[in-house]
């Protein structure tokens, strides 16, 4: 049953709800520098497509939460899959880098609805002592596709072109169209007629940013965030262009991360209800810190070992994988009943400062790994301390 939380097939299905953004931008980064050949155009603009797909994924997200909140969480998603397509038809036939873009940013608007109305179905449906154990499995779910998307990517570009990715999202997408319209039964109890209001809205807002467990929580994860995009961003040029890993290898780098990424949330699964949550993600955010701060020493020293610095990398994914289904539990605990809400909120915060991260990361590329793997070890002692100084009182802490 899509609709009875803790079932294996109820995972699944939220889990290929969350997989919808990484899909489009996990298969289209190792086409990022075969596109700026094809298209005649520059590396900085070729990675405008990601930040613009940020940027509309961010924008959506204050919308989605709420219209689900107010009309339900089902026609939410299937409007959203029918915007996702049409993006993505853009994109497929896109002729020059700013029709691109505007496809980007259209695939973008749909692609929001995936993690935000995931998030908020797994809300309605478990308890909260449950949702963070649900959200992990899901986690694993997405994680499972970013293992293998990657190297399809690559091998896609090389031997049919970056075009005809676009043409596997468009399939995923019509395929989740038909799940949804048939299986899936609208899981929220009680509509909520003033959700779309917008001063009952910003006020929902306002109520969520006054909460030092909502703030602290999603603080820290869009530090880290900001690390995932800044390497999303900048990995395809600076292993394919300057340290030279063949495109149909690149994927491969993408594959390590995942799978690291996919334990991770595995182990919060099994082990999230028997250690304090704060404890679990304190060490796994002092995990990743390390590992970044190891990745730049090594660039930094001239040691260019690739499989080192890949597994760098994912030692910092693993401790993501970790920290995104706590933070994402504690961040939303506070306020069933506007779930939706708070969902959009982290999303929109997230995304902001994630495209923000994405465009620094080029403006700075110099030709080395300096600026890059800088960035991220900066990013990744923000979520760190942030966690640490954003201090809830006692009785909003969770387990």
């Amino acid at each position: 049953m899509l609709s009875k939380s803790g079932t294996f097939t109820f995972i699944l299905f939220a889990g290929g709800l969350f997989a919808f953004s990484p899909l489009s931008t996990d298969m289209y980064i190792p086409a990022l520098p075969s596109l700026a050949q094809s298209l005649n155009t520059t590396v900085p603009a070729v990675q405008l497509t990601l930040s613009v797909y940020l940027v509309g994924f961010a924008l959506s997200q204050l919308f989605y939460g709420p219209i689900a909140d107010r009309f339900g969480r089902k026609p939410t998603i299937l409007g959203g899959i029918a915007i996702y397509t049409a993006g993505s038809v853009v994109c497929m036939m896109a002729g020059s880098i700013e029709m691109l873009v505007v496809g980007r940013f259209v695939q973008a608007m749909g692609a929001a609805f995936g993690q935000i109305l995931g998030r908020t179905v797994i809300r309605d449906l478990a308890k909260p002592e449950e949702s963070a154990r649900i959200l992990a499995y899901a986690t694993v779910i997405m994680g499972g596709t970013s293992l293998i998307t990657p190297s399809m990517g690559g091998l896609i570009t090389v031997y049919f072109g970056w075009q005809i990715i676009f043409a596997v999202l468009i399939g995923y997408a019509m395929i989740y169209f038909l799940i949804v319209s048939i299986g899936f039964r609208e899981s929220v109890v009680a509509l909520n007629r003033d959700a779309i209001r917008p001063t009952q809205m910003l006020a929902n807002f306002g109520v969520l940013l006054r909460h030092r467990l909502f703030l602290r929580n999603t603080v820290s994860i869009s530090f880290m965030f900001g690390t995932l995009f800044t390497f999303l961003s900048g990995s395809s040029f600076l292993f394919i262009g300057v340290y030279g890993v063949p495109t149909t290898r690149f994927g491969l780098i993408f594959t390590a991360m995942a799978a690291a990424f996919t334990i991770a949330s595995a182990v919060v699964g099994r082990v999230g209800g028997r250690m304090p949550h704060d404890v679990i993600y304190g060490m796994a955010a002092t995990g990743a810190m390390l590992s970044a701060f190891a990745a730049l020493a090594m660039v930094v020293a001239g040691w260019i070992n690739i499989v080192a610095l890949v597994g760098a990398m994912a030692v910092l994914s693993f401790a993501m994988g970790i920290m995104v289904p706590l933070a994402f539990a504690g961040s939303m605990a506070p306020y069933p009943a506007i779930a939706g809400t708070a969902s959009t909120l982290i999303g929109f915060i997230q995304s902001v400062f994630s495209a923000a991260m994405g465009a620094l990361v080029g403006l700075l590329f110099d030709g080395t790994g300096v600026p890059m793997f800088a960035l991220i070890a900066a990013l990744t002692t923000g979520a760190l301390l942030s966690f640490i100084l954003i201090r809830p009182t006692p009785a909003l802490r969770t387990a």
